[in-house]
């Protein structure tokens, strides 16, 4: 019903009905309420983003964010926990400015490049085990889940760029430090070989600031 204020107000009583800190609740029932308060605090904060309310958002974020830093361990940390803590933290990083959306932004990608990892790892394992005839199956879907984990890591680059760009420019290493994140970003290719479109376009803002340069950002641009 497209109906945001309702919908955040049924996350709130879902985040009501699962308090943690109960003394009687048992540590695998607090495990599995945390699990589920984690999604909750991160649907909480998307609503909030979508009525218009940035510091209530980044707030349920942060909490979502705290909760899921404190439920994990080494040993527990696979795909699933680094793909969420990326997004949280590119929330953060995407409500926050200067140096704190910067560091943000650089935990996130930390996680994002260990969930590509697991992805790559788990990927291989699977088509080594695979005795079904079933491996190209399985090679798609992890082409698409890595295709969509780079150009969530390529919009980070480009978002650290942009801030080198705009809040960070007057810092000493703004320029070079917007172009190696800009790299980095056009290294990330699109299943067609291709650099991705955000990525271009970020680079042509950069080549358009440096007036000795701005005729290169024609052919980002193109």
């Amino acid at each position: 019903s497209l109906d945001v204020e309702r919908a955040y107000q049924a996350y709130q009583q879902a985040s009501a009905q699962l308090q943690i800190d109960d003394p009687n609740t048992t540590v695998e029932n607090k495990k599995a309420k945390a699990e589920v308060l984690i999604h909750v605090l991160e649907k909480m904060g998307e609503c909030q983003v979508s009525i218009g309310d940035p510091d209530v958002a980044k707030g349920h974020f942060l909490q979502s964010l705290k909760l899921l830093e404190e439920l994990s361990t080494d040993s527990t940390r696979n795909t699933n926990f680094y793909e969420t803590h990326s997004s949280l933290c590119f929330y953060i990083g995407q409500l926050s400015l200067e140096k704190e959306a910067l560091e943000a932004y650089q935990r996130g990608i930390s996680s994002m490049e260990e969930c590509m990892k697991k992805v790559e790892d788990e990927g291989s394992e699977a088509a080594m085990q695979d005795d079904s005839g079933d491996a190209s199956m399985n090679d798609d879907e992890d082409d698409n889940s890595l295709a969509s984990l780079r150009q969530k890591l390529s919009g980070a680059y480009c978002n650290i760029a942009e801030l080198y760009l705009t809040d960070l420019c007057e810092e000493e290493s703004a320029e070079t430090d917007c172009e190696h994140n800009l790299e980095k970003a056009l290294q990330l290719k699109d299943a067609d070989g291709e650099p991705l479109v955000d990525a271009l376009q970020t680079m042509a803002s950069l080549r358009l600031s440096q007036k000795e340069r701005q005729l290169e950002a024609v052919h980002f641009i193109l």
